[in-house]
């Protein structure tokens, strides 16, 4: 707690203090975060699924991605999907799908929800799912195997919801 000395409505001069809020994270105390947004991967060229830890300092998540070339347009060749997946907190490396897009074939913005009082829905471009989200997460951007030969340029960012 940082104490300042300030002067009061009153004009007497008294002990002002700044109070942040803490919350226990399983290991030591850190501050309350309100909404947050990060980029976990900037515009790559990219030929392979591709996963990307991220801390949740939330109660929701919002991942997003971005397809900026590669997909062919109208070919169902090469399909993408975004899953947002909880880590085991037991040291098993092991994930559990809390919500995915369904299977898209265009590039484009894509975006997957999770969180409490959330409607189930699941398309091609926007998913989200009623599900609580757990500290430690993981982003999965999956590609089909036919994206090789197309040099396919993925961004991936991540919002959380306080």
């Amino acid at each position: 707690m940082t104490m300042f000395t300030a002067a009061l409505p009153n004009n007497l001069l008294g002990p002002v203090y700044a109070v942040q809020q803490l919350q226990f994270n399983e290991t030591d105390n850190e501050l309350v975060r309100g909404n947050t947004d990060q980029v976990l991967m900037a515009a790559t060229s990219i030929s392979a699924s591709t996963a990307i830890t991220a801390t949740n300092f939330g109660s929701g998540v919002i991942a997003w991605a971005e397809i900026t070339s590669g997909l062919p347009p109208g070919s169902a060749s090469v399909t993408f999907a975004l899953k947002v997946q909880a880590i085991s907190p037991v040291g098993s490396g092991r994930y559990v799908t809390l919500a995915a897009t369904t299977a898209r074939s265009a590039s484009g913005i894509v975006a997957v929800a999770v969180g409490p009082a959330l409607t189930e829905t699941s398309g091609a471009a926007y998913a989200q799912a009623n599900r609580l989200v757990p500290r430690n997460i993981r982003i999965l951007a999956s590609i089909s195997s036919g994206a090789a030969s197309f040099g396919m340029m993925l961004a991936i960012g991540l919002s959380t919801i306080r």
